[in-house]
Formats: structure tokens, sequence, C-alpha cells
């Protein structure tokens, strides 16, 4: 089981450090397009 568990332990760390990483990428930019409107509306109004 040990054995098991550290074979298939890189290839999951792998498929979660990419899921991570896209997650992450995604909501920086969205946090980065409220932060633009928020900014456009507190400047126009």
């Amino acid at each position: 089981m040990r054995a098991r568990t550290r074979k298939s332990e890189p290839f999951s760390f792998d498929k979660l450090k990419e899921f991570f990483t896209t997650v992450l990428l995604h909501l920086s930019f969205y946090a980065f397009i409220v932060f633009l409107v928020v900014f456009f509306i507190d400047n126009f109004s």
C-alpha cells in the first residue's frame, strides 16, 4: 500500500499544482477586471 501511494503521489501532486495555477490565474484575472470596474465607477460617479 505504501509503495502504491508513493507511486501515485507525484502524478496527483502535479495535477493539483496545474489545477491550482489555472484557478489562481483565473481568479487574479477576474479580480483585476472587478478592480478596474470599481475603479471606473468610483471615478465617474
